[in-house]
């Protein structure tokens, strides 16, 4: 007689946007303030928090290429540029409320 032993199933389920949200803010905050200490985004727009390109110090060949992938992606950078950068980022029906991701200080 044979007996079959199984384990129990364990599913994963994928993190959530907030957590996701959450532990990409700090790579975030970091890629943007080096970026700015370089020069390439605007000092007085990031205290807004508006990151804002410098495209003078923006190496030739970086922007060759982001320009290069704008072209391809044009749609999606139509959407990204000019839908969702319109969305409000405060106020009660903000971006942040709608992406269901985590309001700051929590």
């Amino acid at each position: 007689m044979l007996w079959a032993f199984q384990r129990p199933l364990t599913l994963c389920s994928p993190p959530r946007p907030a957590s996701v949200w959450q532990e990409l803010q700090l790579y975030q905050t970091t890629a943007l303030k080096r970026l700015t200490g370089l020069g390439m985004l605007k000092r007085d727009a990031l205290r807004d928090q508006y990151a804002s390109l410098e495209s003078t110090m923006v190496p030739a060949e970086i922007m060759r290429q982001a320009l290069e992938q704008n072209t391809t992606d044009k749609a999606l950078v139509a959407f990204l540029v000019e839908d969702v950068a319109s969305l409000p980022l405060t106020g009660r029906d903000n971006l942040t409320k709608r992406a269901g991701l985590p309001s700051r200080g929590q």
